[in-house]
Formats: structure tokens, sequence, C-alpha cells
């Protein structure tokens, strides 16, 4: 029973000196990156470089910054309250669809069942016996 005890001790002692080991470290900066914009060339040339680089280095280190591309903001083709009123309309759409094959498939179990039971009711009918409340 003691044995769990001091390995639980000994995951703790290791893991509070992780974390001071890593409080230690340099922090990152919170200054941002600003990544110029590239033509398809610059792009080609970039990812060339960024391949010889992953070769040579497989995980960036706290010195060296990952540059990261900016996403352009999205242009609607209108106003917020079209795109509100388009988004709604595909929902209502959306809840429509769900509802009928909701229906065709209690129709179809439902149809499966009388199938059953007719199916059963003959049966009973062939063997000569009365059927005992087949509804």
């Amino acid at each position: 029973m003691r044995d769990w005890k001091k390995e639980r001790d000994a995951l703790v002692s290791e893991t509070m000196a992780f974390a001071r080991a890593v409080r230690s470290q340099r922090p990152i900066s919170t200054e941002r990156i600003a990544v110029p914009k590239q033509t398809s060339d610059d792009v080609l040339e970039d990812s060339l470089e960024v391949a010889s680089t992953e070769r040579e280095s497989a995980q960036p280190t706290i010195e060296q910054p990952i540059a990261r591309r900016r996403l352009e903001p999205m242009k609607w083709g209108g106003s917020e309250r079209e795109e509100i009123t388009q988004r709604v309309a595909n929902f209502k759409a959306h809840q429509q669809r769900f509802i009928r094959e909701r229906e065709d498939y209690a129709r179809s179990a439902l149809g499966r069942m009388q199938a059953s039971q007719d199916a059963v009711a003959e049966e009973l009918r062939r063997l000569d016996r009365p059927p005992a409340n087949v509804r």
C-alpha cells in the first residue's frame, strides 16, 4: 500500500522540478510578428526554404520565432442582416428535411411492423388456429 504513495510523491516532486525549470527559462516575447505580403513566387521560394529548414531543426526553439501568415478578413456579399436571413432560411430548410426524414422512417417502421403482424396472422390462419388478440 505504501508503494503507490511513494510513486505519487516521486511524481509530485518530478512535476514540481519540471515546473521550476520551465519557469526559470527566458519568457516568450509577446510582441506581434509582422509578416510582409508575399507573391506566389516568394511563397514557392519560402516553402523550399522552410522544407530545408525543417530538416535541420525539427522543432522551433524560443529564439526562432514562428512566422505566421495572417488571414484576410472575409468579404460577405451583403449586409449582416442578409447573412442572418440566409442562415435562418438554411436552418429552417434543414429542420424541415429532418422532420420529413423522421416521419418517413416512422411510417416505414410502422409498415414493417404491420407487415410482420399480418404475416403472423396469416400463419395462424393457415394452421387453422384462431388468432389470439392480434391487432
